[in-house]
């Protein structure tokens, strides 16, 4: 598997609107071959970035999905964000805790 995880750094007074944004874009992506699930995560001493962790189920997914949806480039001056840092990772290890637990 291999996992993704956005930073997406809002522009003044956007959050809310970048908020509804990542979450449509969650449900949209859940149609996509490959998709295994996202988490939208915020931190309260950054509370201008929104972060995302999405899982697919290989790298070429993931590349193939980024093609389809921004073609070579990916122009935020129509988003409400000034910024997004990307960080990906081929899953290793993972464990799951039994149910009940």
């Amino acid at each position: 598997m291999f996992v993704v995880v956005s930073h997406h750094t809002c522009k003044p007074g956007q959050l809310d609107i970048a908020t509804g944004r990542m979450d449509k874009n969650a449900a949209e992506l859940a149609k996509e071959p490959g998709f295994v699930q996202r988490f939208r995560m915020s931190n309260e001493t950054r509370p201008d970035v929104i972060s995302a962790l999405t899982v697919w189920a290989s790298r070429a997914d993931y590349d193939n999905n980024r093609q389809k949806r921004f073609g070579g480039s990916h122009d935020l001056s129509k988003t409400p964000y000034e910024k997004i840092e990307t960080e990906a990772y081929e899953l290793g290890a993972h464990v799951v805790a039994p149910v009940g637990q």
